[in-house]
C-alpha cells in the first residue's frame, strides 16, 4: 500500500478539500468515510512527511493532523505548514489531549483542536469553523482581484 491516497474527486461536492493525517489505519479510515459523507475531498497521510508532500502539492482547504506520528510530529508539521501558508486552517486531532499540548498547539497556530476518541458530529462541528474561514478567505481574496480589476480600468481613478 502506498504512503497516500487521493480519493476522488480532489474537490467534493462542497468544494473544499480537508488532508487527513494519522498513523493509526483505523482513525485514517474512519475519518475518509466521515469526511467524504460530508461532501468533502479526501487527501490522506500516514506520516506527518507525507502530510507535508501532499500539503504543498495541493493545499488543502483545512488540515487534520494527529499530534504523535512517525518521521514529522503533528506538532512539527502544523510548525512547517503555518511558517509557509500563515492562513493555513490546521486542526490538531489527537489521544492524549493534556493542557500543555494544546496550549502549545494553539501557540503554534492550530485553528482548532479535537480530542480522540471522537464523535462523527463533534469533529465535523470543529471542521466546519475551519471550513467557514476558508470560505471567507476564497470571498476576500475574490472580492481584493475584482477590486484590483476595476482599478486598472481606463478612467477609473
Amino acid at each position: 500500500m502506498t504512503d497516500c491516497v487521493l480519493l476522488p474527486p480532489a474537490a467534493g461536492p462542497s468544494g473544499f478539500t480537508v488532508l487527513a493525517a494519522d498513523d493509526d489505519e483505523a482513525v485514517l479510515d474512519l475519518l475518509a468515510r466521515i469526511l467524504t459523507r460530508a461532501g468533502h475531498g479526501v487527501l490522506l497521510a500516514r506520516d506527518g512527511a507525507e502530510a507535508l508532500r501532499l500539503f504543498e502539492e495541493h493545499r488543502p482547504d483545512v488540515t487534520l493532523l494527529d499530534i504523535f506520528m512517525p518521521r514529522v510530529t503533528g506538532l512539527e508539521a502544523l510548525r512547517r505548514i503555518r511558517a509557509s501558508w500563515g492562513d493555513a486552517e490546521v486542526v490538531l486531532v489527537t489521544g492524549m489531549a493534556h493542557t500543555d499540548l494544546v496550549i502549545q498547539a494553539l501557540r503554534h497556530g492550530a485553528s482548532n483542536f479535537v480530542e480522540k476518541p471522537f464523535r462523527p458530529s463533534a469533529l465535523l462541528d470543529q471542521l466546519e469553523w475551519s471550513l467557514l474561514r476558508r470560505g471567507l478567505q476564497r470571498e476576500q481574496a475574490c472580492l481584493a482581484c475584482e477590486l484590483a480589476a476595476v482599478d486598472e480600468r481606463p478612467g477609473s481613478r
